[in-house]
């Protein structure tokens, strides 16, 4: 099932999310991290992230990164000094490089963005296995604030 959202804006109070898994970052009855494939593929992604963008739990790129064997978290912003990705080229694997950018297409997630770009370079099983990884974060992403119940072999209890 692929979770569409209108374009229209909803108001939204965020609050903390409470024992949060320690990975997918939902709450645990929501926890989808035996969704989470395994890929060991020809193409090495490293990730470039903002410190503040460490423990958000909207941080997709964190999925991927747990899907992706061997791909890589690099993080900028916690010291003046620039990173170093000179040891990136490497002859072993191929390296796809995703930085934070203000020419980004809007709306997009980083994980579908992995997804997307290693469809193109891996095939489309890559692609769908990382978007339904995707679909199933925003499914429980909006389970878990109430704005849909239940799910694709997912109950919740009934609340009267």
């Amino acid at each position: 099932m692929r979770v569409e959202l209108s374009r229209r804006k909803l108001k939204l109070t965020r609050k903390k999310t409470k024992d949060p898994c320690p990975i997918c970052y939902l709450t645990r009855p929501l926890c989808i991290c035996d969704s989470i494939p395994t890929l060991d593929l020809n193409t090495r992604v490293c990730l470039i992230v903002h410190v503040n963008e460490l423990k958000r739990s909207s941080n997709t790129g964190r999925l991927a990164l747990r899907a992706l064997v061997n791909s890589e978290m690099r993080v900028r912003g916690d010291t003046r000094e620039a990173l170093d990705l000179r040891d990136l080229l490497t002859h072993r694997y191929r390296t796809f490089l995703f930085y934070p950018s203000e020419h980004r297409p809007e709306g997009m997630a980083t994980l579908q963005a992995i997804a997307h770009g290693l469809g193109v370079i891996e095939g489309d099983l890559v692609k769908e296995q990382l978007m339904k990884l995707y679909d199933a974060k925003v499914e429980r992403t909006l389970i878990g604030r109430g704005l849909l119940r239940g799910g694709v072999g997912f109950e919740l209890e009934e609340t009267r």
